[in-house]
């Protein structure tokens, strides 16, 4: 009779081992983590590119956050409506500077991620860091006419009208409707006031601007070509 009682005791307990082995080959678990959540297979870890691509992709999108709301802004009458717009901007702006940086870190030839992260500070008033970084840009890719143009509005805010006009120049024969695009803000920006500008420095500007602005349509009448229409500056 024991030893019936014995055989029966090791049959029960070799198939409890029976299921629990299953159990844990087919990743069963209880909830609690324990031996269910193992895998044999190694984890693939993103290449430095793939990263870089990844965070600049997420700095774009919050960058088209960040010009959200300044359209809203834009539209707004009440002022402290508006003050709340921009100020989500300027906190959308300063996480795709985050994400920008973290871009070229990890893929440091990324010129496109350079020029995005000379826009994102320069939208911010951090013109010297904006410059640095278009400096980049163009170092890497020296015909990228969109960091040519932004580079030169970053000049225009600081009063560096030599650069301005040297990028305006270069832009006239690589890429017109950038060029435009840059006469454009530059005709914008000489109709609002700036104290921290020499007067004099901006008035002999102003005359080559309006020299130059003369000669472009005089040209644009001749082509018949129209100026590019973009988002945003």
């Amino acid at each position: 009779m024991n030893a019936i009682y014995s055989k029966l005791q090791l049959l029960i307990f070799c198939s409890s081992l029976t299921v629990t082995g299953f159990v844990l080959a087919s990743g069963g678990s209880s909830g609690g983590g324990g031996y269910g959540g193992l895998s044999s297979e190694p984890v693939k870890r993103k290449t430095p590119r793939e990263l870089a691509i990844q965070n600049y992709n997420q700095g774009l999108k919050l960058r088209d956050k960040a010009w959200a709301f300044l359209k809203k802004a834009g539209a707004e009458s009440n002022e402290k409506r508006q003050a709340r717009l921009e100020t989500k901007a300027t906190k959308q702006f300063k996480k795709a500077v985050k994400r920008f940086r973290t871009a070229v870190k990890h893929e440091p030839v990324f010129y496109q991620a350079h020029g995005s992260l000379g826009y994102a500070l320069r939208k911010l008033g951090d013109y010297d860091n904006a410059i640095a970084a278009y400096n980049e840009a163009l170092r890497l890719h020296p015909d990228y006419s969109e960091a040519i143009e932004y580079r030169a509005e970053a000049y225009l805010s600081v009063g560096s009208f030599n650069e301005t006009r040297e990028a305006y120049l270069k832009l006239m024969n690589i890429d017109r409707p950038r060029a435009d695009e840059l006469m454009q803000v530059i005709q914008d920006w000489l109709q609002q006031n700036h104290p921290g500008i020499d007067p004099t420095a901006k008035t002999e500007f102003e005359n080559w601007a309006t020299e130059r602005l003369t000669l472009s349509l005089q040209t644009l009448d001749l082509t018949g070509a129209a100026p590019r229409d973009w988002q945003a500056n």
